[in-house]
């Protein structure tokens, strides 16, 4: 059994309540083509440019987001590292000299500690997305290639603090069903992130 089947079969029903709310919303994004083009045998550095470009305005969107809640509520303290410095590092080693951040489709900030729960369940979740991803970019692209935005990551040591975090956490029946609406909410936006165009401005 996978780290990640074991975090879930041990898991808060809470964290299972939102795997399964929020499976369609996943599935949408992860079938992204954006996403789906860093996966594929036949990817580029252009072609991987150009998914980088895509994921900066969602990621910068449900970052800052989750950010803001996080001071607002008092747990900045509990937040993983941002990676958003990171994917603007590997776009600058791909030529991209300056990335427009359009934060239209940003989630809402949260205002609860059940909504920021909600935002974090998709963004600590996409760090073991990442781990997936970096091995097929480095089979594709090679070892040379900038993926410090993916390899960085840290997926399995940040979510099992997560998931640590979720466990302790009590929430009444509104408020976890605020912190399921929540997390919809921040896939749907992240995929319309990914629908912007972004001009490469190198």
């Amino acid at each position: 059994m996978s780290k990640t089947r074991r975090d879930i079969a041990r898991a808060p029903a809470l964290l299972l309540q939102l795997r399964d709310s929020t499976r369609d919303y996943h599935h949408a994004l992860d079938h992204h083509p954006e996403l789906q083009r860093l996966l594929r045998p036949g990817l580029t550095l252009d072609g991987y440019r150009r998914s980088l470009l895509a994921l900066h305005a969602p990621q910068a969107a449900l970052e800052g987001a989750v950010a803001e809640g996080a001071m607002y509520l008092g747990q900045a303290e509990l937040l993983s590292p941002c990676r958003l410095p990171a994917l603007e590092a590997d776009l600058a080693a791909l030529g991209v000299a300056q990335t427009d951040t359009d934060i239209s489709h940003r989630p809402s900030v949260p205002r609860s500690a059940a909504e920021l729960l909600g935002l974090r369940y998709v963004l600590e979740g996409s760090r073991l997305g990442a781990e997936v991803i970096v091995r097929c970019l480095h089979d594709t692209l090679g070892e040379a290639a900038p993926v410090s935005f993916f390899a960085a990551s840290q997926g399995h040591w940040h979510w099992r603090n997560f998931v640590a975090q979720l466990t302790t956490t009590r929430l009444n029946a509104q408020e976890q069903q605020r912190a399921i609406s929540a997390a919809q909410h921040a896939f749907e936006a992240y995929r319309a992130g990914l629908e912007i165009e972004k001009p490469v401005t190198t």
